[in-house]
């Protein structure tokens, strides 16, 4: 578990699973979303005529629109306190991630194999056997890289150290949160 919704004291779980702690919450503004998407049926259709308005638009209209603003507006106050109150394990996080044995980093590095003027399908075959070895003989990804001398030929022990760490991954974090705040 790394991340889960507001549960409150004596709330139920799930049916079958008493030790589950379904994300009623998040489930909700899918149910809800779900809906306000099979309106733009209704919406289409009301395009059909487009210099012509009749009573078929304003009918469909009085229903839409004041259940996609409620909905939404719904939507916006329910995901805001799950923002607010949501539980986070990092320690969690960061044990999932060594159980990958950094694996996920085979992504930067080929990007980065591709930036330095390989194709993308010889970056790939230099890649790929290193992180297939690194998840069949659990061994760590970066370990392999740095002891790879193919890929030593193209890339540096320290930019491959460089390019898999988190800190690199989260380079553009703050950036990201100043565009959505």
């Amino acid at each position: 578990l790394e991340v889960e919704e507001p549960f409150s004291k004596g709330q139920k779980g799930s049916s079958a699973m008493p030790h589950k702690r379904n994300p009623v919450l998040s489930e909700n503004i899918c149910g809800l979303a779900r809906v306000i998407r099979s309106y733009t049926i209704a919406g289409y259709e009301n395009v059909a005529l487009w210099h012509e308005r009749d009573i078929s638009h304003s009918s469909a209209e009085r229903i839409i629109l004041p259940d996609i603003s409620i909905a939404t507006d719904f939507i916006i106050h329910r995901f805001t306190e799950i923002m607010k109150n949501i539980v986070v394990y990092p320690e969690n996080m960061e044990e999932n991630l060594k159980k990958s044995y950094n694996i996920f980093y085979s992504q930067t590095l080929l990007s980065e194999l591709v930036k330095k003027g390989l194709s993308r399908q010889q970056a790939y075959k230099i890649i790929q056997p290193i992180a297939h070895k690194a998840l069949l003989e659990k061994k760590d990804f970066i370990f392999l890289c740095c002891n790879s001398p193919q890929l030593l030929k193209i890339i540096s022990e320290k930019e491959i150290k460089k390019l898999c760490s988190i800190k690199f991954l989260l380079r553009n974090i703050e950036k990201k949160f100043d565009e959505i705040s």
